[in-house]
């Protein structure tokens, strides 16, 4: 057999320059940052999907997201002639595409090689002077593929994720010789990828709020904090939101005016709080304008009790059941997870007032470690377990 090495052919892009301007909040300060990873081990096939979480709005003002990758990529060629003469010169090129697409990114690195002219024997017998293996060559070595995006709309939400879509892909074309041959590549695909949203938060006056605490029973949500060196002038109007983005006052208070000062207030819980609310405090100087706000805190109004299903059996293979202490009704959505946090299927189930609901994975998955996700549609409350399969 002939063996044949090639240089390494390296395609780096660079991160945009421009990230931090626009990036940059209205008042120009520098933002927040909030910060999800996930890797993509080996790339079993062609492509793969991505999952990151949303930003929950209750954080503050999401102005941009940016997405930075890290590609490796070795793949070796086994190329044999089957003519039952020598041909003398056969040549190949070879290309190869890596790319990362989701809402308002699409980024890609190519990588292109030609090998050849070579002879390779006649192959009456699979002779090893009628095989040449190219490689294992290198296209993608720590290449970064990276890009920002102002189109903020798809990454915002109380809960859900953003898809990705990464794609590795090659392609070899014979350009001279027989087309009589036989041609076999392999190759090996791993990835990291860093997903960054850039946060505004609202006007926050840190220096002074302090202990902002809710605690919560059955019927109301207690809001306690304190303030520093309270302003007579100032007035305080306690805000709630059940989607982080739409606020509603229900309580004001006067400033007390002491160093430190001591507030709380009451909610009530009505029937239609289901899932998360949000609080914040905001300050108002004497003409009622507003000074500015505290940090939002976030509650679940109605817990979702971890104890409230089994799953049986566990360990799993391809069937099992969600078995509950109390009859549950409405659409369910289950989502399987490998351990990295990539999403390997979702499905949706109805039910009314089942105390079980049998599930059928898709297909048979390879045993080991995999987390899933139990998400009411109705109330977007969500609970996650681990599973075992075997």
């Amino acid at each position: 057999m002939k063996m044949k090495f090639t240089a390494l052919c390296v395609s780096v892009l660079l991160f945009p320059a421009f990230v931090w301007a626009q990036c940059s909040c209205a008042s120009g300060a520098v933002p927040d940052t909030v910060t999800y990873t996930a890797n993509v081990p080996n790339l079993s096939g062609p492509s793969t999907s991505i999952y990151f979480p949303k930003l929950d709005p209750g954080v503050g003002t999401l102005v941009c997201v940016s997405l930075t990758g890290t590609v490796n990529t070795i793949q070796s060629l086994r190329f044999t002639n089957r003519e039952l003469i020598e041909v003398p010169d056969y040549q190949i090129d070879f290309a190869r595409t890596t790319k990362i697409t989701g809402p308002g990114i699409s980024k890609s690195a190519f990588w292109d090689q030609s090998f050849g002219p070579f002879a390779l024997a006649g192959n009456p017998g699979l002779s090893a002077d009628s095989t040449i293996l190219i490689g294992p060559d290198t296209p993608f070595n720590n290449t970064i593929l990276s890009a920002v995006t102002s189109n903020v709309v798809p990454y915002q939400g109380i809960s859900g994720n953003v898809q990705f879509v990464y794609s590795n892909t090659g392609s070899a074309t014979v350009v001279q010789g027989s087309n009589n041959y036989a041609m076999n590549i392999s190759t090996v695909v791993s990835a990291k990828f860093k997903l960054i949203y850039y946060v505004c938060g609202k006007i926050l006056l840190p220096n002074l709020f302090s202990n902002i605490q809710l605690t919560k029973d059955s019927k109301n949500i207690l809001l306690r904090w304190s303030t520093l060196n309270d302003d007579l002038q100032s007035s305080y109007l306690v805000e709630v939101s059940k989607n982080g983005k739409d606020y509603e006052k229900y309580a004001k208070f006067a400033a007390i005016g002491n160093q430190v000062s001591d507030y709380s207030s009451i909610y009530p819980k009505t029937h239609s709080d289901l899932g998360k609310l949000y609080f914040r405090i905001a300050v108002l100087k004497a003409d009622g304008s507003i000074k500015g706000y505290s940090s939002v805190k976030i509650i679940q109004s109605e817990d979702v009790s971890t104890n409230n299903f089994q799953i049986y059996p566990n360990p799993i293979r391809q069937d099992f059941n969600l078995v509950f202490n109390t009859p549950v009704s409405g659409a369910m959505k289950i989502d399987l997870y490998a351990i990295n946090g990539v999403l390997m299927e979702s499905n949706l189930y109805k039910s009314l007032k089942q105390y079980n609901i049998p599930i059928q994975l898709k297909r048979q998955y390879a045993g080991g470690q995999y987390i899933l996700r139990l998400t009411n549609t109705t109330t977007q409350e969500t609970v996650t377990k681990n599973i075992l399969i075997q």
